[in-house]
C-alpha cells in the first residue's frame, strides 16, 4: 500500500480554512472523546480466569484491543459497554474540534461524516444537538466494533472524496482509515485529538501502544 500521509503542522494549526482549496474533501470526526470529553464513562473488562475486572478509557480500550489479547481467546473475557450506549449525561463539548465541525459543515464542498465505535447513533445524536451542532449536515455511521474499516470504506465509495481527513482520539484509527484511503489511492490526513489538545503530528508525538 502507498502512505500518502500529509502532516500539515503549521499551516493547519494557523487556519481552519486550510483544506478550503480541496473540492470534495471527506472530514471524519469520532465521537467519544473527540468531540465529547466524558472522563467518567468506562469500558469494562472482565478477565474469566482471573476474576478481575479492569476499566478503560475508550482510547485506552481501542488500544488493548489492538493488541489482539481479546481474539486470541476470546471466551477469556466479558465486556461491558452500558456507560456507552445512552446518552452521554456528563459529556461536555471538546471546544476545538467542535467548532472545527461545525466550520467544516457550513461549507457546500466539505462532506462532514461522523463514525463512533458505539453500536448506536441514539445518545451521541441527541447530545450534538442539544449543543447545537447541525446533524442535518452530518453523516453517521456506527461500527458497533473497534474495526471502523468497513465504516470508512462504504464512506469513501459513496462520496468519492478526493481528500480525507480524520479527526480521533485513538492512533488505531487513524491508522485504520489511512489504511483505506491508501487502497483508494486518496490524500489522508490524521488528526489526533488528546485531552483537548488537537496534534497534527501525532506520528512525532505518539507511538502506538
Amino acid at each position: 500500500m502507498k502512505e500518502q500521509t500529509s502532516f500539515l503542522v503549521t499551516t493547519m494549526n494557523k487556519s481552519i480554512d486550510y483544506f478550503e482549496h480541496y473540492d470534495k474533501h471527506l472530514i471524519i470526526f469520532d465521537f467519544d472523546e473527540t468531540l465529547c470529553h466524558n472522563p467518567s464513562a468506562k469500558v469494562y473488562i472482565r478477565n474469566n480466569r482471573t476474576d478481575q475486572t479492569i476499566e478503560m478509557s475508550p482510547t485506552e480500550y481501542s488500544s488493548w484491543r489492538s493488541t489482539d489479547e481479546y481474539e486470541k481467546n476470546k471466551s477469556d473475557w466479558e465486556m461491558n459497554f452500558e456507560e456507552f450506549q445512552n446518552y452521554p449525561k456528563n459529556g461536555k463539548p471538546i471546544t476545538s474540534t467542535v467548532e472545527k465541525l461545525k466550520h467544516y459543515a457550513s461549507r457546500d464542498h466539505y462532506v462532514v461524516a461522523l463514525v463512533t465505535g458505539r453500536d448506536n447513533l441514539i445518545g451521541p445524536k441527541k447530545w450534538m444537538s442539544d449543543f447545537y451542532i447541525p446533524i442535518n449536515k452530518i453523516t453517521m455511521h456506527c461500527s458497533g466494533s473497534p474495526d471502523k474499516r468497513n465504516c470508512f470504506r462504504s464512506l469513501i465509495n459513496t462520496f468519492e472524496p478526493m481528500h480525507v481527513t480524520i479527526y480521533e482520539d485513538s492512533v488505531e484509527y487513524i491508522e485504520q482509515c489511512q489504511e483505506i484511503c491508501a487502497f483508494f489511492e486518496i490524500p489522508f490526513s490524521g488528526v489526533l485529538v488528546k485531552d483537548g489538545v488537537i496534534k497534527i503530528n501525532w506520528r512525532k508525538n505518539d507511538t502506538k501502544s
